[in-house]
């Protein structure tokens, strides 16, 4: 296989689709310090990303999602087989 781009990489795992290796990519919350690094903002987090040779991931915020009124949601959990935990589902 060849040699993927990082975003091809991602982009194949998030589809299931085989990866030239296993895509790593770290979670840095906004309080955590690092020398060197201003992880509080999206530059800072993306330089240490590819300074640490992981797959840089940008986080993107949305505003809250609102739900009309008129929609109607029901919400279950369901036990499946050969599950250790049962399955949430929510129904709109």
């Amino acid at each position: 296989m060849r040699s993927m781009s990082s975003k091809e990489r991602m982009l194949a795992a998030m589809y299931g689709e085989k990866t030239d290796y296993v895509p790593c990519s770290i979670y840095f919350n906004n309080s955590l310090r690092i020398d060197g690094y201003n992880l509080a903002n999206p530059e800072g987090r993306m330089k240490c990303y590819l300074d640490l040779g992981t797959e840089p991931v940008l986080d993107v915020s949305l505003p809250p999602v609102r739900i009309f009124s008129s929609v109607k949601t029901r919400v279950w959990t369901e036990v499946v087989s050969g599950e250790i935990y049962p399955v949430i589902f929510k129904e709109f």
